[in-house]
């Protein structure tokens, strides 16, 4: 067909250019050598280079310290002046609360006279009399009153004034401050006295009755200002002064009389200069002031009265002797820098005499061991894009293909393709490791799960060559780990393959137990044992050597770069832990190690090659597909929704999709449905909140089933749903099997019928799943949710990548604001859609930070979320990196 003819064409073109890289490593040596020679040339020049750039170095050292000195000394400088700068400033400002506390303390004489008795309220005359005594004794007082709107003399003043018909108290402000104050007390602006011709404030306060709490008024006094305005006075000298600015900005007092408040006349700070500083910075300005000289200007606000002083000092008295000082640094430094370069010139020139004699050899083949690194891991990468591409559009040709002979060529292709890839890989791993660039990567695993992907991938090329693939698992070895199995994994791998390559006929046995052990780790101890050509004595230690093939006449016919072994002891070593062998020419190897896990679950696996071998025989021969039948399904995560869609296609159902509590009941007030898949885990009206609402309103027809959705799969979960009005249960991610089992309960026989599987149940592994797998994804789990079906779970992945940035940014905002129980939904969310991808140690994350979450416990989930987070996006990398 012409499908086929250009998927040939693809595969034609990228084999084409997989010829030319390998002619491109073939020259390799070439390359190489012509290299090495002109680093040879250029020898010479590098050394005169690297001498004068020693030589830069040191006085480029010297330079950037003299300037780290120079800018140490310097912000020393400038802090130490607004040190003091502040400190004069703080100084005058507790001048001002001490006369503030001063004044105050007068004023809660007064009221504690008045609310202890309350009774000479009733003698106008009298307390009029009182007050005016009392006040002649403070010659800072100018009068002093009592005030009650509410009272028949509304104004009791020590000087006898009484106010007018229209005059009103309470309109005034100083008796509004003080009304509303929370401290019961306030100090007024500044005002100009007509009376007594000079400034004054008012600090009033609230007065109550000292036996019965009962209001009394607002006792009030008002003060002249020239003290205050003499403490600051005093400041005035050539080299600086201060002055005070009230709550308004309007300046009281000022050396520049233009600025000096007076009865014609008042300045706002915000029309000058210092308006441009605020007095919450605590720190200290650069001015020009008034007289046109320069200032430090510091601001300091009184939080008693909301007074600011600022304090102006002379720039030059403070920080000239800093210039003066730096200068002669700069001078010092100079002079030691010229002096230093004169004697590292002469250094050097003697230097390059003895130099010249160097072995151009050892600078040549340190150039050629880093071109070496370099050129295979671009080739390794190169080489990759063509060969995935000749394996993907053959995995196509496989399945689309009915004709044998065209499906043997294809196998053939695919069998190839993948020996390549593996030889492709060996060399970007060998490439990673020589740089420095492979880390390891713990995390929790399922064990079984790792020994089923090796059983799977070695148990085909073993039959295919006629020999015995025995596996030998310790029953007793813990369920769960933690622990870097991909490299592990990798490790075995590559002990398998070559054991399988090196054998011709026999058998391959691959053995798993436990030896030391205790309550929180154990050794883990895996063999592999062939029947295959053996290793010579004195070929031993040329086994572990990068590109080094042993007995290379007898084994010229087999594939391999010589890599696989320097790999596994390199990884070995990364881990802690050696490559043990035992062999006998002739007659077969055994290759062991030993490596340290932790346990994450110590439940034993069991009988795995029965498990094994049941599983293998266990193939779905029929699925139920439906007619006629109206589904809902209700998530509030799309990628789940896609799940449920995908899967219930194969059985002729297009369910109706809400993503909202709402949403569904609004869907289910308009239609009937034979069955609803109510999640659990929902933000703002969760499954539960939903189904209580649909039974309040009648809207579940006769005949409809409410099937809760949910992740949390723990023993009691059904219960718990059907003790909360729910049908039935199906945990997610969906199994395919469960929810026909579902169909067929819930569901009329008359709209179910049993159809012939055609495709047996049979898995589809392809490169993809081969490389998921390889990264630490369970592609057998999650192919089973997806019916086998690899084009859906390809959506599903594509799904999981593009939805990272929207949940990370969900989770991440719910975890700094401490919302768990938005926490809980996303990550619940996250978990299934993890689980169902077959990303397992993600979702067993995800899993306990959702019940963590669920218990409100903020301690542990700070605990786990970093590591799980990391994870989450290493995953979602790597997953894009396979997907491209």
């Amino acid at each position: 067909t012409e499908d086929f003819e250009d998927e040939m064409s693809s595969i034609h073109t990228a084999g084409k250019r997989l010829s030319e890289m390998m002619e491109q490593i073939m020259s390799y040596n070439s390359i190489m050598s012509s290299y090495q020679k002109e680093e040879g040339k250029k020898h010479k020049a590098m050394g005169m280079a690297v001498n004068k750039r020693f030589r830069g170095i040191i006085l480029g050292i010297m330079f950037v310290t003299m300037c780290l000195s120079l800018y140490t000394n310097v912000l020393s400088a400038y802090q130490w002046g607004n040190i003091q700068t502040a400190n004069e400033a703080e100084k005058y400002e507790y001048q001002l609360s001490e006369w503030i506390n001063t004044q105050k303390s007068i004023l809660d004489m007064f009221v504690s006279i008045i609310s202890t008795n309350s009774e000479m309220l009733d003698d106008y005359d009298g307390t009029v009399e009182y007050l005016r005594k009392i006040t002649e004794s403070y010659p800072e007082i100018s009068v002093t009153y009592m005030t009650n709107p509410d009272l028949e003399h509304t104004v009791y003043m020590s000087n006898g004034w009484e106010p007018d018909e229209g005059w009103h108290v309470e309109e005034r402000q100083w008796y509004k401050d003080t009304y509303s104050s929370e401290k019961g007390w306030s100090i007024s602006d500044p005002y100009y006295d007509d009376q007594t011709g000079g400034y004054c404030l008012t600090i009033s306060k609230m007065v109550y009755d000292y036996e019965n709490g009962d209001f009394l008024g607002i006792f009030g006094i008002d003060f002249f200002m020239d003290k205050l305005v003499e403490i600051l006075g005093d400041s005035y000298s050539e080299n600086g002064y201060a002055f005070l600015v009230d709550p308004e900005g309007e300046i009281i007092n000022h050396p520049y009389g233009g600025y000096q408040m007076s009865q014609n006349k008042i300045t706002n700070v915000q029309s000058l200069i210092y308006g441009e500083i605020r007095p919450d910075e605590n720190r200290a300005h650069f001015i020009k002031d008034y007289d046109g000289t320069h200032k430090i200007l510091f601001a300091c606000r009184n939080e008693e009265s909301n007074f600011t002083v600022y304090v102006v000092s002379n720039a030059w008295k403070i920080y000239g002797h800093v210039i003066i000082y730096t200068l002669s640094c700069i001078i010092a430094f100079l002079i030691c820098i010229i002096l230093i370069y004169k004697l590292l010139s002469d250094f050097i020139r003697i230097q390059e005499k003895t130099n010249r004699q160097l072995s151009e050899a050892a600078e040549a083949a340190i150039a050629a061991g880093k071109a070496k690194s370099s050129f295979l891991a671009q080739m390794s990468h190169e080489i990759r894009t063509p060969i995935n591409a000749v394996l993907g559009m053959n995995e196509m040709i496989i399945r689309e293909t009915d004709d044998d002979e065209i499906r043997d060529y294809a196998d053939n292709i695919r069998s190839s393709g993948r020996t390549l890839l593996a030889l492709i890989n060996s060399i970007l791993d060998f490439s990673k490791i020589e740089d420095g660039k492979m880390k390891l990567v713990p995390v929790k695993y399922s064990i079984a799960s790792m020994i089923n992907d090796l059983v799977n991938s070695i148990s085909e090329r073993a039959k295919a060559k006629g020999l015995e693939f025995d596996i030998q698992i310790d029953e007793t070895l813990p369920s769960t780990l933690y622990g870097d199995d991909v490299r592990i994994r990798q490790i075995i791998m590559n002990l398998l393959t070559n054991a399988v390559k090196y054998t011709e006929e026999g058998q391959v046995t691959l053995t798993m137990c436990s030896q030391e052990r205790d309550d929180d780790n154990f050794v883990l101890f895996v063999s592999v044992r062939d029947t295959g050509i053996g290793i010579r004595e004195e070929d031993r230690e040329k086994l572990f050597e990068s590109f080094a093939r042993l007995d290379e006449t007898r084994n010229r016919n087999i594939e391999g770069t010589g890599l696989g072994m320097s790999v596994v002891t390199k990884l070995l070593d990364m881990m802690g832990s050696s490559l043990k062998l035992e062999s006998e020419y002739g007659r077969g190897s055994t290759f062991s190690f030993e490596l340290k896990q932790e346990i994450i679950d110590d439940d034993p696996i069991g009988n795995f090659a029965e498990k094994y071998k049941h599983s293998n025989e266990n193939q779905l021969e029929e699925y139920l597909f439906v007619t006629d039948a109206e589904v809902l399904v209700v998530d509030d995560n799309r990628m789940n929704l896609k799940v449920a869609r995908g899967l219930m296609k194969r059985n002729g159902i297009i369910p109706d999709e809400a993503m909202s509590g709402r949403e569904a009941i609004e869907m289910m007030r308009n239609k009937r449905y034979d069955i609803v898949f109510l999640d659990h885990m929902m933000p703002k009206m969760d499954g539960v909140e939903t189904l209580k609402i649909l039974k309040e309103e009648n809207l579940i027809r006769e005949g409809c089933a409410v099937i809760a959705l949910t992740a949390n799969a723990i023993s009691g979960s059904k219960e718990k749903y059907l003790e909360a009005g729910f049908d039935d249960y199906l945990s997610k991610p969906i199994d395919i099997v469960q929810m026909e089992k579902k169909f067929y309960e819930w569901l009329p026989k008359k709209k179910l019928e049993w159809r012939k599987n055609e495709k047996n149940g049979r898995m589809v592994k392809t490169v993809l799943t081969d490389e998921l797998n390889i990264i630490g994804l369970d592609t057998k789990v999650a192919l089973s949710f997806c019916g086998g079906d690899i084009d859906f779970y390809k959506e599903l992945l594509s799904d999981f990548v593009n939805d990272y940035d929207g949940r990370i940014n969900a989770l991440d905002e719910a975890y700094e604001n401490g919302n768990w129980y938005i926490f809980e939904v996303k990550i619940h969310g996250l978990q299934s859609s993890s689980r169902a991808i077959g990303v397992i140690s993600l979702a067993d994350k995800a899993l306990e930070l959702e019940r963590a979450s669920e218990k409100e416990d903020g301690d542990k989930i700070k605990g786990l979320y970093d590591a799980f987070s990391k994870e989450y996006k290493d995953v979602v990398n790597k997953i894009r990196i396979r997907l491209k």
